[in-house]
């Protein structure tokens, strides 16, 4: 924790090859942005979130972010749990939260790299109904199954070993 509040109060001008910079630049959170807007300078196409305009795209990052955060702390804590009800009320929150995560995330991917039109909203389509199939196969696993984290932590069983008569 030390460590992130650390990186937390770090001006975004110091961390110039992270993520968050990266992010900040893309959606014009930087200082020569305010100063574009300000003197009413034309803005460059590539600080902008391509088909948003910058508050979307700000939130469909905090959203991004809060997700990420959330996995953060469940996924350990669940992985960790062995109480039985404790540990499906945790798969519940993983199985909404992966798929939303993933949808925020690849949104902007398809933002990014799909060109405007017919095409992104296709894609656009695509990534919802694959995050709906995503949603309801982890719905079905933890309400018909053993659940997300009784099936990751089979990976670290012993397999049984048959005996052949």
């Amino acid at each position: 924790f030390a460590t992130l509040a650390m990186f937390l109060r770090t001006p975004t001008r110091l961390l110039v090859n992270t993520p968050l910079a990266r992010a900040n630049y893309i959606l014009g959170l930087n200082h020569s942005f305010q100063r574009s807007q300000s003197t009413n300078q034309s803005v460059d196409p590539q600080t902008t979130t391509p088909g948003t305009n910058q508050l979307d795209g700000l939130k469909w990052y905090k959203k991004y972010h809060a997700t990420s955060y959330l996995l953060a702390v469940v996924t350990p804590v669940a992985l960790l749990t062995n109480f039985p009800y404790v540990s499906t009320a945790l798969d519940v929150i993983l199985g909404a939260v992966i798929p939303i995560h993933a949808q925020y995330g690849m949104t902007q991917v398809i933002d990014d790299y799909v060109p405007q039109g017919n095409a992104r909203k296709f894609a656009q389509l695509l990534m919802l109904g694959a995050t709906g199939l995503v949603f309801l196969g982890l719905l079905r696993l933890n309400i018909f199954g053993e659940g997300i984290t009784k099936s990751v932590k089979r990976f670290w069983e012993k397999p049984e070993q048959k005996l052949l008569h």
